[in-house]
């Protein structure tokens, strides 16, 4: 029996020593980012982002202060710039709470728009909201 036991544990270890494969292989065949832990947060650094308006590697770390040194975006900059953007599409912006993941605002129309042209608003500023924060999903009122 020790014998055996022997001679499989001997099997297993030698099993590993017969592979031709370097690491440069590994990452040509499969696209995992550069890491060895795969697409997350230990590879944001390596990841390629169209418009970065985090600091590189604390892409979805929300406010949380894993770095002090870092400049960081806070909960109140969110919500101003939830503001903003209703106000640049013609909206008056009422309050923006920020809750977890999720930002509740109001949107006041213009006046002198018809129903139809409100409807066409409001779905230009929802689209012009996922642009722009897309960190958080949007409710609109």
């Amino acid at each position: 029996m020790k014998k055996i036991t022997t001679g499989f544990v001997a099997l297993v270890i030698l099993a590993g020593c017969g592979s031709d494969m370097g690491a440069a292989d590994v990452h040509e065949k499969h696209d995992h980012g550069r890491g060895a832990f795969g697409p997350g947060p230990l590879n944001f650094e390596h990841m390629k982002h169209e418009q970065d308006s985090y600091p590189q590697g604390q892409t979805n770390l929300g406010a949380s202060y894993v770095n002090p040194s870092a400049k960081h975006r806070t909960l109140e900059e969110d919500g101003q710039l939830v503001e903003e953007i209703i106000e640049e599409h013609g909206f008056r912006s009422g309050i923006a709470i920020v809750n977890g993941g999720h930002i509740y605002a109001k949107a006041h129309p213009d006046n002198s728009w018809d129903k139809a042209e409100q409807e066409q608003h409001k779905r230009e500023l929802e689209k012009a909201l996922e642009r722009g924060i897309p960190r958080y999903q949007v409710h609109l009122r």
